[in-house]
């Protein structure tokens, strides 16, 4: 309300965010399909929990592109 930035979390800001990603390079190189781009993704996240996949961070950060 006040115009600062402020950093977010959560499901609901991450997935317009990985969308926007996954459609940037889709459209970058459409031939590589979308099955490439979301196990790109899952290679580059920065794991935040567990080792691996895990049911609080999923495959972890995504980095800002």
């Amino acid at each position: 309300s006040d115009g600062a930035m402020r950093p977010v979390s959560g499901t609901s800001f991450a997935a317009p965010r990985v969308a926007a990603i996954v459609a940037r390079r889709l459209a970058d190189a459409p031939a590589q399909g979308g099955d490439r781009v979301v196990r790109q993704l899952e290679a580059e996240a920065l794991d935040l929990g567990p080792r691996g996949r895990d049911p609080i961070y999923g495959w972890g950060q995504i980095a800002s592109e």
